[in-house]
């Protein structure tokens, strides 16, 4: 009687018996289990997950792409046709120093980013450009060389 008088007491002020602590605790073997089990379901929705991210990636790209090109085409009406030596930047974001005052309209982009890619590199024009005639508009793709497959083919607008 003492005994049980004495467990009801000491649950009172928050000690408990190794029979309650016991119950309440984890096995080993239920947290290897639900490793295990976040393991498997890892393994299955990551690839799915990284696959989406590198073709959102290119998307975005090609859409950037399209976006410049539209861009020089302002500034071509605007100022001049474009030149093997000009740059993106120097065209759509700082201003050349070869046109005639005021006919330079820009900046014709939002900000400095739409001047890169989704990783990060700057896009390239090419003047003449070999999918357009006039200048092409080209992100490497992923792996940031020319050519590859895939997400790591170049875009080219």
């Amino acid at each position: 009687m003492k005994a049980h008088s004495l467990h009801r007491r000491n649950s009172h002020i928050g000690i408990q018996s190794s029979s309650s602590l016991h119950r309440r605790a984890f096995t080993l073997i239920e947290v290897m289990v639900v490793v295990i089990v976040l393991s498997i379901l890892a393994a299955i929705v990551a690839p799915k997950l990284f696959g989406n991210v590198d073709k959102a990636k290119w998307n975005t790209s090609k859409f950037k792409a399209a976006t410049l090109t539209s861009a020089l085409q302002s500034f071509e009406m605007d100022c001049r046709q474009l030149k093997s030596s000009d740059t993106m930047r120097e065209l759509l974001w700082d201003g050349p120093s070869d046109v005639a005052d005021g006919s330079w309209s820009g900046p014709y982009i939002k900000n400095e980013d739409a001047l890169e890619d989704a990783w990060g590199n700057e896009f390239i024009l090419e003047v003449p450009g070999t999918k357009n005639v006039d200048y092409d508009v080209v992100s490497y793709g992923g792996d940031s060389e020319p050519g590859g497959e895939k997400w790591d083919a170049d875009i080219r607008q």
